[in-house]
C-alpha cells in the first residue's frame, strides 16, 4: 500500500501528450471538445490551459484530456516538424499514455480539409507533472517553470507540461525530489478524481464522470460532437450515477467500522492489496433478499489496495451521514462485490465527497 501524504508534486508517466499545430487549429478544436478554445484569446503569451474532453456522437466519454495553447512557448516552436509556421496557433493536448494512439486517430478522422496538423511529439521532448492536495498553491508557488505550460483547477490542482531538460527548481518534498506516483493515485482515488483508463470509453456520461463539477464542460459554447444529449442531461438536472471513492472490506465487522470511521484524520486504510483480485467493471450489488435477485447498484472502476473508485447510483446516498459528517453508505444498506470465482466478495463502503455535490451544484447553476 503506497503512503498517504497530503501534498506532493508528481511526475506523471501515465500521462502523454500530442500536438495539434495550425491556422485553422481553433476552430479545429472548438468543434470537437467540450470547452471553449476559441475563447483563449491571443496565444502569443502565456495562457493556461483547459481541462476538457473529447465525447463520441452519442455523447459519451471518450478521453479526459487538458488542453494548453503552446504557441508562445519557445520549446514548443523549437521542437515543430519542419514545414510548420511557429507563428501560427499550436496546442499540446495531455491525454492517458494508453489512449494517445487512440485521440490522434479520433482528432485524424475529424480534419478533413482543416489546415492543421496532428503529431505525436518525441517521449524525450516533454513531461507531464502535477501539484497536488491540501495547499498544492503553496508548492506552486516555490516553483520556477518559464518554460512550463500550466493548467489549474481547486480540486485536481496544478497540471505542467515542460521540457525534459528544464530543471523543476523547488520540488523537493522528498529525497528523491518528488512524491511517488503512486500517492499521487491513492490521493486521486480518495478525493473521487477518475482518469483515462477508470473512465469506461464510450459509455458513461460526462456528468456521471463528474467532469461537470471539474469544470471539464462549458454549457454556453456552440456545437461540438456529442454536445446534444450533454446539454439535454444538464438542463434535465438528473444525473442518476457518479464516480465515487469506494472502500473494500472483508468481514462484517470491518464494513462497519469503515462507514462510521471515513473522514476521519487518518484515512482507514488496509495494507493489504484487495483490489487486485477484481475484475474492472465488476457489478457492484445489494445482497440478494429471500426470492429475489442482488439488486446492481455500481460498477467497479479501479483501485489500490482496499481503495478504489466506482460508478454508483447518486439516489443511495441521499439521508445516511457518518459521526464524521460525511455522506457513505448506510450501514443498512450494505453493498458487496464479487471477485469473479463466485466464492469469495469483498463489502463495498461509498462515499459521496463534499466537493462534488458543491461543484455539481455550482455547475448547475452557471449552465442553467
Amino acid at each position: 500500500m503506497p503512503t498517504r501524504i497530503r501534498r506532493g508534486t508528481t511526475n506523471l508517466t501515465t500521462r502523454s501528450v500530442i500536438a495539434v499545430h495550425g491556422q485553422d487549429a481553433p476552430s479545429f478544436l472548438q468543434g470537437l471538445t467540450t470547452r471553449n478554445v476559441q475563447a483563449l484569446g491571443d496565444l502569443s503569451s502565456p495562457i493556461p490551459g483547459l481541462y476538457a474532453a473529447f465525447l463520441n456522437a452519442r455523447g459519451r466519454v471518450l478521453h479526459d484530456v487538458h488542453i494548453f495553447p503552446a504557441t508562445w512557448n519557445e520549446h514548443y516552436k523549437n521542437t515543430l516538424p519542419n514545414g510548420l509556421d511557429p507563428e501560427q496557433p499550436g496546442y499540446i493536448i495531455e491525454v492517458d499514455v494508453k489512449q494517445r494512439q487512440q485521440l490522434k486517430k479520433y482528432l485524424e478522422r475529424f480534419r478533413l480539409r482543416a489546415k492543421v496538423k496532428i503529431w505525436e511529439p518525441l517521449e524525450h521532448e516533454w513531461e507531464v507533472w502535477a501539484n497536488w492536495g491540501e495547499g498544492w498553491q503553496g508548492i506552486a508557488e516555490n516553483q520556477q517553470h518559464s518554460n512550463g505550460l500550466i493548467s489549474e483547477s481547486e480540486i485536481m490542482g496544478q497540471r505542467i507540461i515542460r521540457p525534459v531538460e528544464e530543471i523543476l527548481e523547488g520540488t523537493k518534498p522528498r529525497d528523491d525530489g518528488t512524491a511517488k506516483i503512486e500517492s499521487y493515485e491513492l490521493h486521486r482515488m480518495l478525493t473521487g478524481l477518475a482518469e483515462g483508463g477508470e473512465l469506461i470509453q464510450g459509455e458513461a456520461l460526462p456528468q456521471e464522470s463528474n467532469l461537470d463539477a471539474l469544470g471539464a464542460i462549458d454549457f454556453r459554447k456552440g456545437c461540438y460532437v456529442g454536445q446534444e444529449l450533454t446539454i439535454r442531461t444538464h438542463h434535465t438536472g438528473v444525473v442518476r450515477k457518479r464516480i465515487l471513492p469506494v472502500y473494500l472490506a472483508r468481514t462484517e465487522e470491518e464494513r462497519l467500522a469503515l462507514s462510521e470511521n471515513i473522514g476521519k484524520e487518518v484515512a482507514p486504510l488496509i495494507s493489504e492489496d484487495y483490489t487486485s483480485a477484481i475484475s474492472r467493471g465488476a457489478a457492484i450489488r445489494e445482497p440478494a433478499k429471500p426470492q429475489q435477485q442482488k439488486r446492481a447498484v455500481g460498477k467497479w472502476l479501479g483501485g489500490i489496495g482496499n481503495i478504489g473508485l466506482a460508478v454508483c447510483k447518486v439516489a443511495d446516498f441521499s439521508s445516511y451521514r457518518n459521526q464524521q459528517g460525511e455522506l457513505v453508505t448506510s450501514p443498512e444498506r450494505p453493498m458487496e462485490i464479487d471477485v469473479g470465482d463466485g466464492e469469495h466478495r469483498f463489502w463495498v463502503v461509498a462515499r459521496y465527497p463534499s466537493w462534488l455535490r458543491t461543484q455539481s451544484e455550482k455547475s448547475s447553476r452557471r449552465g442553467s
